[in-house]
């Protein structure tokens, strides 16, 4: 009975020493897995702060492409305005001075036409309405006579 006693004891002792290091290991175990959880709770803010970022990006990046697609359009129709002027340049020929001497001398010769001819309708209504009192006098006085 002593000797199984003694057994029961050196049993009790070994099954106590295994309690504390499964006591320990969990505890180690249960720390490990505050730690992570912790951690898990900080990637998890992180994560959410990078969605947030990662969609304020792809919002900045569709405005991009659509500023893009319109300056593209403009560039389009500028150079369309651009390749027009360069064939009208292209294909404009330069008068000579001769040509352009004459021109100007017609033009100043129509010029001094017209001035003339305004001078003169200004005088010919001058004219006219002199003539017109000439003639509504004589005719008062004839009216007058008769």
């Amino acid at each position: 009975m002593k000797i199984r006693c003694q057994q029961s004891i050196h049993e009790m002792r070994r099954l106590e020493a295994i309690g504390l290091r499964v006591k320990a290991t969990l505890s180690r175990a249960s720390q490990t897995l505050a730690t992570q959880k912790h951690q898990l709770k900080q990637e998890m803010a992180k994560n959410r702060k990078l969605y947030a970022q990662l969609n304020q990006i792809e919002n900045m990046n569709l405005r991009l492409k659509a500023e893009i697609k319109k300056n593209e359009q403009h560039w389009n129709e500028d150079q369309l305005v651009h390749d027009t002027l360069k064939r009208v340049l292209l294909t404009y020929k330069v008068p000579d001075t001769q040509a352009y001497i004459q021109s100007v001398t017609e033009a100043l010769k129509l010029t001094r036409q017209k001035a003339l001819l305004d001078r003169k309708k200004c005088a010919a209504q001058i004219l006219l309405k002199r003539h017109r009192t000439i003639w509504s006098t004589l005719r008062r006085s004839q009216l007058n006579s008769s």
